[in-house]
């Protein structure tokens, strides 16, 4: 209304604007609108607020027009396009999912999320009407499916009782019609053939009772055998393992004495080459001696004396010479190698200083996710016990689940299956059978039978909280089977007196107790269980019952553990057990499993829980630990690399020639110090020489001395060498020793386990026949079990038929004494015979019967359906009886449209499963939709933001020469998390934009808007004052770049600045005059 003039008090009753836009580039043209050279869009208010949308003269709706505009970019919803003044500020406050909106806005994906968003409601319609069919179904269709075939099971029922009476009543009729008289002869020649066929069954019977002992002893026989093949194994193994415990010793002994062995043989051989020494010494010095006493030397090969020993020296420092020279040859020509590999050394090592700068950043790499490693707060061995310990309880919680399962079938009869009576109905409100409802512990199963045969039949009563829960059980529930029921609220449970109980305690210590004692139950059901047991006692033995029942102060009923009945009336009951005994144990022990199940399923839900809680933590460190593993691989093929490169080999090489320099210099070193010690030893024997020719006789004395001292010294030493020999040959001979243990007790250890993979053979062998025995055990059991019912059969009949031939004698008996009285009963018969002739008129006249003239013939023809032989007629009138009472009973309850209308329910149950099946099928496909679109918005959004983060840093160095900016993702979040501005200027990186002046924070602002204008341009853009606060070289910066940097969009600028003025294509001036706003084109 404020739009329109004066708001439509001056006539004028609408307002309207036009804008029209340049068409020519069909390029950027809307679709559908290639072929205008203009659009012309126009929009009326009219009083009343309605609006018109017209679209070069032709009215459109406002949806079309939006979906027009935002094809070019122009989003109404969001004008991205309209900078206002306060749209700085705004940048500048936004927080980093505000920043990330505009991404996504310039990505077009906001028009996504409404699609998500829409899709996402449509999903829950979706559930919704899921939830209405299930609640269909659930309600409506089910509960009224269950009784249309409960009553097609009763009209069924019918049917068959329909022609079951008719094929009766036609059988009954003809039987009436012509009775047959069995044979006294055909009865007597059956019971005889029945009684053949008896004896024949006894004699087959025995044979199996006979077959069947045989296979038990061989079974006691082969179990004994597998016993004894148990009991070899375990002894094998005992001593395979004594055995191993001795060769281990005799192992560490062995390494002991070897140890021993060798310091004996090091200390023995050490001395044998010191006496060796010895004796060439004094056998040296005892030649100098005899050449110098008698001239003659005991060695034919050396003449001895000082001129021997003089030229050996001189030989040896010759040899000493010549490996000196050698060697130094040997040296000089190592250097001249290692003077020529050395600069190939140098040339070839760029190549590997690159790759070690290569293996130096691989090691670092691998340090640090090492670090890395060990702060993560993952164990992997914890981690595979909590696996193992997860999958240890699921084979628990499938045992259990088996056998509870399994129980639950042996106890389904306990089960009480019935449909809620009424809509919303509390099914707490029925407490269960009373058998369910008892508690046994472990100690008070031992009194289970007892407590049983206490109950009797009440243990299978249904226990409800109100007699009106049981009346609409009874009528309403759809119960599948008949069943007694106690109501909380009307039940009077007895317990027996305290007194009572007490007396008979008093009488039998510790033997006897209150039936009821023996139970656990809620306190809810506390009238109800005094109503089962509170007036019973349980004793141990039958003496303990007979001793506190018929007592005076006692007088209370008795079970006894095996079951006995002690009333104090004086009835006694006992026998075999029931039948359906150990329901109670059998309960107990369901509880049990369903205890443990749960304790089960609640300790693998937390080892489970454990495991999802280390999930990320294992994430982070499979993560490290893989790329852990490839950098190693990565490092061990470079050192490889580096290793077999040229500069390794020759680096190798030149170690090795400073190594062999090394070892000739020192073998140098031993030559030149042999050389002077044979030098020295010359000259000392050329002194000894002079010496000798001067003092001849205290030279020999020196010689004799000396000589003696050698004898001595090599004496003590071929002492100390026996000695030694001996040590080392006992060594020697208890090492040999202990070898040879070792390897016998080797050999029993390998014999050992040939003789326990024997008896492992023998046993699974014996295992296998056992399982044959068992087998063929219980096929004749089967078979004697089914052949001994069978003979049960033939003896009932034989009873019978030996009863009908009794009878039958007696009959003859009787007859041939009433013969006399058949005169007499002559007169009796004819009227019979009238009545009977009067009887078969009627049958013949009633409409009923008219096909009896058309299936006369096949009375009492076998194999038809009047055989009367194969079909007793008497049992029949009896059935037909039964089968009329109840034909007249369902015909008041049975629903006799049941088929047609069960037809049109499962028709309408079938289109309602095959909808929930569309709509599930439809929600899948939404489902799938989103997650692709999610995808694809996450890819645009990425390929924004790097496009617009290039713009936003090249637009503010535009603006600010030297600086930039950039669009950086929140630390360690991803980028769906939001966006931040970074700021650099002068090379420093600013902390936050409140550092900034506020001209550079609109700068930085302006920027970023400018730099989403430019990822998707618009055809135009309209700018209010955008250069508020800035100065004159930045707004002519502004100007300079719409011209460089938006060539094809149109800008609208509203500005106060010279310096935006001189950047325009065109210039409008607004000015106030007269009280008028006019604009002018300057």
């Amino acid at each position: 209304m404020d739009l329109i003039y004066k708001k439509g008090q001056a006539g004028i009753t609408k307002a309207s604007v036009t804008v029209v836009f340049n068409n020519t580039d069909k390029k950027s043209s809307p679709p559908g609108y290639e072929g205008y050279m203009q659009i012309t869009l126009t929009r009326q208010i009219m009083v009343g607020g309605k609006s018109k949308f017209m679209i070069n003269g032709h009215n459109a709706l406002e949806q079309t027009v939006y979906n027009m505009l935002q094809t070019v970019q122009l989003n109404i919803n969001n004008p991205h396009f309209l900078i206002m003044q306060g749209k700085i500020t705004q940048v500048l406050n936004m927080q980093p999912k505000e920043i990330l909106s505009m991404i996504e806005e310039a990505a077009g994906t906001r028009m996504f999320e409404d699609r998500k968003d829409k899709a996402i409601k449509t999903i829950i319609k979706k559930d919704k009407k899921i939830e209405e069919i299930q609640v269909i179904l659930k309600e409506e269709i089910i509960p009224k499916l269950d009784k249309l075939r409960e009553e097609k099971q009763g009209y069924l029922e019918y049917q068959k009782l329909c022609s079951e009476t008719d094929r009766l009543d036609r059988l009954v009729t003809a039987f009436e019609y012509t009775k047959a008289e069995e044979q006294l002869s055909s009865t007597g020649s059956s019971l005889d053939s029945f009684i053949q066929k008896d004896a024949s069954k006894d004699v087959s019977i025995r044979e199996k009772q006979e077959k069947i002992e045989e296979i038990s002893k061989e079974m006691v026989k082969v179990k004994a055998q597998l016993d004894i093949s148990d009991s070899s194994i375990i002894e094998e193994k005992d001593l395979k393992k004594d055995i191993c415990l001795q060769s281990e010793k005799v192992e560490k002994s062995l390494a002991s004495l070897d140890e021993i062995r060798i310091k004996h043989q090091s200390d023995y051989n050490s001395k044998k080459d010191l006496l060796t020494e010895h004796v060439n010494r004094f056998k040296q010095t005892n030649q100098l001696f005899q050449s110098l006493t008698t001239g003659v030397t005991t060695n034919e090969n050396n003449s001895g004396g000082f001129d021997q020993q003089l030229q050996d020296a001189r030989n040896s420092e010759i040899k000493a010479k010549t490996q000196v020279e050698q060697f130094e040859l040997k040296v000089k020509m190592l250097k001249k190698e290692k003077a020529e590999l050395e600069p190939k050394l140098a040339s070839s090592k760029y190549e590997i200083n690159q790759l070690l700068t290569r293996k130096d950043t691989l090691e670092k790499k691998i340090a640090f996710n090492t670090d890395k490693l060990k702060n993560i707060n993952f164990n992997k061995e914890e981690e595979d016990t909590l696996s193992k310990a997860a999958e240890s309880q699921l084979k628990s919680i499938e045992s259990l689940q088996r056998e509870e399962k399994h129980l639950s079938g042996i106890l389904s009869g306990l089960e009480l299956r019935y449909s809620n009576p009424e809509p919303g109905f509390d099914r707490s409100r029925v407490k269960g059978v009373v058998a369910q409802l008892v508690r046994l512990g472990d100690q008070e199963l031992y009194a289970s039978q007892a407590l049983e045969i206490c109950a009797g039949g009440k243990l299978y009563n249904v226990v409800v909280d109100t007699d009106q829960t049981g009346a609409k059980l009874l009528e309403k529930g759809n119960l599948k089977k008949r069943v007694t029921i106690i109501p909380l609220n009307k039940i009077s449970g007895y317990k027996a007196s305290f007194n009572a109980v007490k007396s008979a305690k008093e009488l039998a210590p510790d033997k006897v107790d209150l039936a009821l004692s023996f139970i656990g139950y809620d306190k809810e059901l506390t009238k109800a269980m005094e109503f089962v047991f509170g007036n019973s006692l349980i004793c141990h033995d039958s003496d303990t019952a007979k001793l506190v029942t018929f007592n005076k102060q006692v007088r209370l009923k008795s079970i006894t553990l095996d079951g006995d009945v002690y009333d104090p009336s004086g009835t006694l009951q006992g026998g075999s057990k029931p039948n359906n005994s150990g329901v109670l144990e059998k309960v107990a022990k369901l509880n049990n499993i369903r205890a443990n199940l749960e304790k089960a399923k609640s300790m693998y839900t937390e080892i489970n829980q454990k495991i999802q809680s280390k999930h990320n933590a294992k994430k982070e460190y499979m993560q490290y630990n893989s790329q852990l593993d490839l950098d190693k691989h990565a490092l061990s093929l470079l050192i490889n690399q580096i290793d077999s490169s040229m500069f390794s080999k020759i680096e190798k090489r030149l170690c090795d020639i400073d190594e062999e320099i090394k070892g000739y210099r020192k073998q140098i070193e031993e030559a030149q110090k042999t050389k002077i010690e044979s030098e020295q030893r010359a000259k000392q024997i050329q002194h000894d020489m002079k010496d000798f020719a001067n003092d001849k006789d205290g030279k020999l004395e020196e010689i004799k001395e000396k000589l003696d001292n050698l004898q001595q010294t090599v004496n003590k030493l071929q002492n100390e060498v026996k000695k030694l020999q001996k040590l080392a040959q006992a060594s020697d001979l208890e090492y040999e020793e202990q070898a040879s243990e070792l390897e016998q007790l080797k050999k029993q250890i390998q014999s050992s386990a040939e003789m326990i993979n024997q008896l492992n053979t023998k046993k699974n062998e014996q295992e296998n026949h056992l399982v044959q025995l068992k087998n063929e055990y219980n096929q004749l059991s089967k078979e004697l079990g089914n052949a001994q019912l069978q003979l049960q059969g033939y003896n009932s009949e034989i009873k019978e038929l030996e009863n009908l031939y009794k009878a039958k004698t007696h009959l003859l008996t009787t007859t041939n004494l009433n013969i006399q009285k058949l005169e007499r009963e002559i007169t009796r018969i004819k009227q019979e015979q009238h009545n009977l002739t009067k009887f078969i008129k009627n049958i013949i006249e009633d409409h009923k019967n008219l096909w009896i003239s058309e299936l006369k013939h096949l009375f009492g023809h076998p194999n038809s359906a009047f055989d009367f032989l194969n079909q007793d007629p008497i049992a029949a009138k009896k059935n037909l009886l039964i089968l009329n009472e109840r034909l007249k009973q369902l015909e008041k309850t049975t629903n006799l449209t049941v088929q047609s209308n069960i037809e049109s329910v499962e028709i309408r149950e079938n289109s309602l499963k095959q909808m929930m099946r569309t709509v599930l099928k439809d929600k899948r496909k939404i489902q799938e939709t989103i997650n692709s679109l999610d995808q694809y918005k996450l890819e645009a959004l990425d390929r924004t933001w790097e496009k617009v983060n290039i713009d936003f840093g090249n637009i503010f160095s535009d603006l600010l020469p030297g600086n930039t900016a950039k669009l950086d993702i929140l630390e360690n979040l991803p980028i769906t998390s939001g966006l931040q501005i970074k700021v650099n200027l002068g090379g420093v990186w600013k902390n936050s934009l409140n550092e900034l002046s506020g001209g550079q924070r609109s700068l930085v602002a302006l920027s970023l808007i400018l730099a989403l204008l430019q990822f998707k341009p618009a055809p135009m853009y309209i700018l209010d004052e955008i250069d508020a606060a800035l100065d004159l070289s930045h707004t002519q910066n502004i100007g300079k770049l719409f011209k460089s940097r938006f060539k094809g969009s149109q800008f609208i600028v509203v500005s106060l600045k010279e310096g935006m003025f001189n950047n325009a294509n065109v210039l409008f001036r607004a000015r106030f005059r007269n009280g008028v706003s006019t604009i002018e084109k300057a």
